[in-house]
Protein backbone atom coordinates (compact mmCIF):
# COMPACT_ATOMS: atom_id res chain seq x y z
CA UNK A 1 0.00 0.00 0.00
CA UNK A 2 1.16 3.29 -0.63
CA UNK A 3 2.20 5.60 2.13
CA UNK A 4 -1.73 7.64 0.78
CA UNK A 5 -3.55 4.98 2.60
CA UNK A 6 -2.27 5.68 5.97
CA UNK A 7 -3.75 9.12 5.87
CA UNK A 8 -6.97 7.17 4.40
CA UNK A 9 -7.13 4.96 7.16
CA UNK A 10 -5.04 6.99 9.87
CA UNK A 11 -3.28 3.56 10.45
CA UNK A 12 0.66 3.10 9.94
CA UNK A 13 0.99 1.12 7.12
CA UNK A 14 2.57 -2.04 9.52
CA UNK A 15 -0.73 -2.08 11.21
CA UNK A 16 -2.39 -2.46 7.61
CA UNK A 17 -0.29 -4.64 5.51
CA UNK A 18 -1.49 -8.15 5.81
CA UNK A 19 -5.37 -7.18 7.08
CA UNK A 20 -8.23 -7.98 4.53
CA UNK A 21 -9.92 -4.78 3.15
CA UNK A 22 -13.13 -5.66 4.52
CA UNK A 23 -11.67 -5.08 7.91
CA UNK A 24 -12.04 -1.57 7.31
CA UNK A 25 -15.52 -1.29 5.29
CA UNK A 26 -19.34 -0.51 7.16
CA UNK A 27 -20.99 -3.32 7.66
CA UNK A 28 -23.97 -1.99 5.78
CA UNK A 29 -21.36 -1.65 2.85
CA UNK A 30 -20.21 -5.19 2.90
CA UNK A 31 -22.76 -5.99 -0.05
CA UNK A 32 -21.09 -3.59 -2.43
CA UNK A 33 -17.62 -5.15 -1.75
CA UNK A 34 -18.34 -8.06 -1.51
CA UNK A 35 -19.44 -7.54 -5.38
CA UNK A 36 -16.75 -5.64 -6.40
CA UNK A 37 -14.51 -9.05 -5.08
CA UNK A 38 -16.98 -11.55 -6.87
CA UNK A 39 -16.22 -9.56 -10.01
CA UNK A 40 -12.61 -9.02 -9.88
CA UNK A 41 -11.96 -12.62 -8.71
CA UNK A 42 -14.24 -13.25 -12.30
CA UNK A 43 -11.34 -11.10 -14.37
CA UNK A 44 -13.06 -7.85 -14.35
CA UNK A 45 -11.85 -4.45 -13.84
CA UNK A 46 -14.55 -2.34 -10.90
CA UNK A 47 -15.10 0.70 -9.46
CA UNK A 48 -17.51 1.78 -7.10
CA UNK A 49 -18.04 4.06 -4.02
CA UNK A 50 -18.51 3.29 -0.85
CA UNK A 51 -17.40 3.87 3.09
CA UNK A 52 -14.56 3.25 5.14
CA UNK A 53 -14.14 3.70 9.35
CA UNK A 54 -10.50 5.04 9.94
CA UNK A 55 -8.79 4.36 12.61
CA UNK A 56 -10.26 7.61 14.91
CA UNK A 57 -13.56 6.66 14.01
CA UNK A 58 -14.65 8.95 11.23
CA UNK A 59 -15.93 7.42 8.26
CA UNK A 60 -14.56 8.53 5.18
CA UNK A 61 -16.04 8.14 1.49
CA UNK A 62 -13.91 6.42 -1.15
CA UNK A 63 -13.78 5.89 -4.67
CA UNK A 64 -12.36 2.73 -5.89
CA UNK A 65 -11.08 1.86 -9.77
CA UNK A 66 -9.91 -1.82 -9.02
CA UNK A 67 -8.30 -4.15 -11.78
CA UNK A 68 -7.43 -7.83 -11.64
CA UNK A 69 -4.06 -9.66 -11.64
CA UNK A 70 -4.27 -12.35 -13.80
CA UNK A 71 -1.57 -15.43 -14.40
CA UNK A 72 -2.30 -17.66 -17.06
CA UNK A 73 -6.09 -16.43 -16.84
CA UNK A 74 -6.13 -17.62 -13.59
CA UNK A 75 -6.99 -14.98 -10.87
CA UNK A 76 -3.76 -14.45 -8.86
CA UNK A 77 -4.82 -11.14 -6.62
CA UNK A 78 -5.85 -7.49 -7.53
CA UNK A 79 -4.79 -4.15 -7.80
CA UNK A 80 -6.68 -0.61 -6.82
CA UNK A 81 -6.66 2.85 -6.23
CA UNK A 82 -9.00 4.75 -3.42
CA UNK A 83 -9.52 8.57 -3.44
CA UNK A 84 -11.03 10.06 -0.52
CA UNK A 85 -13.73 12.45 -1.47
CA UNK A 86 -15.22 12.62 2.06
CA UNK A 87 -14.60 16.31 2.04
CA UNK A 88 -16.26 16.89 -1.70
CA UNK A 89 -19.33 15.10 -0.88
CA UNK A 90 -20.01 16.98 1.92
CA UNK A 91 -19.74 19.98 0.61
CA UNK A 92 -21.85 18.73 -2.05
CA UNK A 93 -24.36 17.77 0.43
CA UNK A 94 -24.42 20.95 2.12
CA UNK A 95 -24.75 22.58 -0.94
CA UNK A 96 -27.55 20.49 -1.83
CA UNK A 97 -29.00 21.34 1.47
CA UNK A 98 -29.01 24.79 0.50
CA UNK A 99 -30.40 24.91 -2.46
CA UNK A 100 -33.68 22.82 -1.14
CA UNK A 101 -33.72 25.39 1.47
CA UNK A 102 -33.34 28.44 -0.76
CA UNK A 103 -35.75 26.55 -2.96
CA UNK A 104 -38.61 26.72 -0.32
CA UNK A 105 -37.63 30.02 1.08
CA UNK A 106 -37.93 31.87 -2.31
CA UNK A 107 -41.86 29.21 -2.94
CA UNK A 108 -41.83 30.92 0.36
CA UNK A 109 -41.68 34.48 -0.55
CA UNK A 110 -43.41 33.89 -3.79
CA UNK A 111 -46.75 32.64 -2.27
CA UNK A 112 -46.32 35.64 0.53
CA UNK A 113 -46.25 38.22 -2.32
CA UNK A 114 -49.49 37.23 -4.22
CA UNK A 115 -50.99 36.90 -1.31
CA UNK A 116 -50.83 40.66 0.11
CA UNK A 117 -53.15 42.88 -1.56
CA UNK A 118 -50.99 45.70 -2.06
CA UNK A 119 -49.16 46.32 -5.02
CA UNK A 120 -45.15 44.85 -5.16
CA UNK A 121 -42.36 45.51 -7.14
CA UNK A 122 -39.08 45.41 -7.21
CA UNK A 123 -35.64 46.61 -9.56
CA UNK A 124 -32.47 46.82 -9.38
CA UNK A 125 -29.52 49.86 -8.89
CA UNK A 126 -29.86 50.65 -12.93
CA UNK A 127 -33.97 50.70 -12.69
CA UNK A 128 -34.33 46.94 -14.31
CA UNK A 129 -37.77 45.77 -13.37
CA UNK A 130 -36.44 42.50 -11.07
CA UNK A 131 -40.21 41.23 -10.60
CA UNK A 132 -43.32 42.00 -9.31
CA UNK A 133 -46.71 40.52 -7.77
CA UNK A 134 -49.81 39.60 -8.73
CA UNK A 135 -51.59 42.96 -6.91
CA UNK A 136 -49.29 44.76 -9.45
CA UNK A 137 -49.76 42.92 -12.44
CA UNK A 138 -53.46 43.58 -12.19
CA UNK A 139 -53.15 47.23 -10.95
CA UNK A 140 -51.09 47.92 -13.69
CA UNK A 141 -52.62 45.75 -16.56
CA UNK A 142 -49.06 43.94 -17.46
CA UNK A 143 -47.15 40.93 -16.38
CA UNK A 144 -44.49 39.93 -14.29
CA UNK A 145 -43.00 38.41 -17.77
CA UNK A 146 -43.53 41.52 -19.33
CA UNK A 147 -41.89 43.93 -16.66
CA UNK A 148 -39.34 41.78 -15.60
CA UNK A 149 -35.60 42.81 -17.43
CA UNK A 150 -36.98 46.45 -18.11
CA UNK A 151 -36.31 50.01 -17.57
CA UNK A 152 -39.38 52.52 -16.44
CA UNK A 153 -38.70 54.24 -20.27
CA UNK A 154 -39.49 50.74 -21.57
CA UNK A 155 -42.72 50.65 -19.76
CA UNK A 156 -44.22 54.20 -18.78
CA UNK A 157 -45.51 57.01 -20.92
CA UNK A 158 -42.24 59.38 -20.52
CA UNK A 159 -43.45 62.00 -18.32
CA UNK A 160 -44.25 59.20 -15.76
CA UNK A 161 -40.97 57.98 -16.50
CA UNK A 162 -39.62 61.13 -15.70
CA UNK A 163 -41.17 60.84 -12.42
CA UNK A 164 -39.84 57.68 -11.06
CA UNK A 165 -36.32 58.11 -12.39
CA UNK A 166 -35.83 60.87 -10.44
CA UNK A 167 -37.56 59.78 -7.63
CA UNK A 168 -35.09 56.79 -7.69
CA UNK A 169 -32.56 58.76 -7.74
CA UNK A 170 -33.19 60.92 -4.68
CA UNK A 171 -33.72 57.26 -2.92
CA UNK A 172 -30.81 55.99 -3.80
CA UNK A 173 -28.87 59.05 -2.91
CA UNK A 174 -30.47 60.11 0.41
CA UNK A 175 -32.22 56.16 1.88
CA UNK A 176 -34.24 55.59 3.84
CA UNK A 177 -38.28 55.40 2.69
CA UNK A 178 -39.73 57.52 0.31
CA UNK A 179 -43.28 58.13 0.08
CA UNK A 180 -44.71 60.02 -2.52
CA UNK A 181 -47.94 60.37 -4.88
CA UNK A 182 -48.17 60.55 -8.66
CA UNK A 183 -50.44 59.76 -11.14
CA UNK A 184 -49.58 56.77 -13.84
CA UNK A 185 -51.50 55.72 -17.10
CA UNK A 186 -51.46 52.28 -17.34
CA UNK A 187 -50.63 50.15 -20.25
CA UNK A 188 -54.29 50.44 -21.50
CA UNK A 189 -53.65 54.06 -21.36
CA UNK A 190 -55.80 54.71 -18.13
CA UNK A 191 -55.01 57.14 -15.38
CA UNK A 192 -54.68 55.80 -11.90
CA UNK A 193 -53.31 58.04 -8.92
CA UNK A 194 -51.12 56.04 -7.05
CA UNK A 195 -49.33 56.59 -3.70
CA UNK A 196 -45.83 54.76 -3.01
CA UNK A 197 -43.51 53.98 -0.54
CA UNK A 198 -40.22 52.50 -1.86
CA UNK A 199 -36.83 52.01 0.01
CA UNK A 200 -33.60 50.60 -1.01
CA UNK A 201 -32.56 46.43 -0.36
CA UNK A 202 -29.08 45.73 0.17
CA UNK A 203 -26.53 42.68 -0.63
CA UNK A 204 -24.57 40.74 1.96
CA UNK A 205 -21.96 43.69 1.94
CA UNK A 206 -23.80 46.21 3.04
CA UNK A 207 -23.99 47.12 -0.98
CA UNK A 208 -27.45 48.65 -2.46
CA UNK A 209 -28.53 45.85 -4.86
CA UNK A 210 -32.12 48.15 -5.75
CA UNK A 211 -34.87 49.27 -4.66
CA UNK A 212 -38.24 47.79 -3.48
CA UNK A 213 -41.86 49.45 -3.67
CA UNK A 214 -45.15 48.86 -2.66
CA UNK A 215 -47.87 51.05 -5.00
CA UNK A 216 -51.26 51.96 -3.57
CA UNK A 217 -54.10 52.98 -5.74
CA UNK A 218 -55.70 56.05 -3.73
CA UNK A 219 -57.84 57.16 -7.14
CA UNK A 220 -60.91 56.30 -5.18
CA UNK A 221 -59.94 58.17 -1.93
CA UNK A 222 -58.91 61.51 -3.76
CA UNK A 223 -62.11 60.76 -6.23
CA UNK A 224 -63.97 61.19 -2.70
CA UNK A 225 -61.89 63.95 -1.87
CA UNK A 226 -62.30 66.09 -4.65
CA UNK A 227 -66.30 65.46 -4.52
CA UNK A 228 -66.17 66.34 -0.60
CA UNK A 229 -64.39 69.46 -0.96
CA UNK A 230 -66.76 70.29 -4.09
CA UNK A 231 -69.88 69.81 -1.30
CA UNK A 232 -68.44 71.59 1.47
CA UNK A 233 -67.73 75.09 -1.36
CA UNK A 234 -71.53 74.57 -2.33
CA UNK A 235 -72.88 73.83 1.75
CA UNK A 236 -70.61 76.55 2.74
CA UNK A 237 -72.12 78.90 -0.68
CA UNK A 238 -75.67 77.54 0.53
Amino acid sequence: ASPAVESLLDQPLNEIIGRRWSDFVLPEEMPTHRDIVDRVIRGESTSSLFRLRAADGSIRWVRSSVTPSMHNGEFRGFQGVFSDITAQLTAEQASAEAQVLLDRRNRFMAALMDTIPNAVFYKDTAGRYLGCNRAFEVLFDTTEADLTGKTVQEMWYPDDATVFDTKDEELLKNGGIQVYRTTVRRTDKKSIEILYSKCIFHDEDGTPAGIVGVATDVTEITDLRERLGHAEKMEALG
